[in-house]
């Protein structure tokens, strides 16, 4: 495992953590989800923002009629994106399941 995921594992069960903590007392704030959806939208925004990049690189080197390289990198970004969402999801769906659990 990279030091990055070490990272991003680490963040995740921290923020579930302090959500048990708030669902305890009673108070679930609007931040935790604001964070949530934010670490989430990001997750999809960058790929598709490195494709766009890469596909306006490959138009101005490689021009052709028939292929956008644009386009068609942009979809392959948002494919990716959602890909590495989900799967940041379930991890930190597992690492939620195993706090309730009492296996943090």
């Amino acid at each position: 495992m990279s030091e990055f995921e070490k990272q991003m594992n680490k963040t995740a069960k921290q923020l579930i953590k302090k959500a048990n903590n708030r669902q305890q007392r009673g108070t679930i704030k609007i931040d935790y989800n604001v964070a949530i959806l934010s670490i989430y939208g990001w997750q999809i925004a960058i790929p598709v923002l490195l494709f766009l990049l890469l596909g306006r690189f490959l138009d101005k080197v490689y021009p052709q009629e028939m292929i956008s390289w644009t386009l068609n990198l942009i979809i392959v970004g948002f494919i990716f994106g959602f890909i590495n969402a989900t799967v940041w999801l379930k991890k930190s769906y597992q690492v939620k399941k195993r706090s309730k659990n009492g296996k943090l």
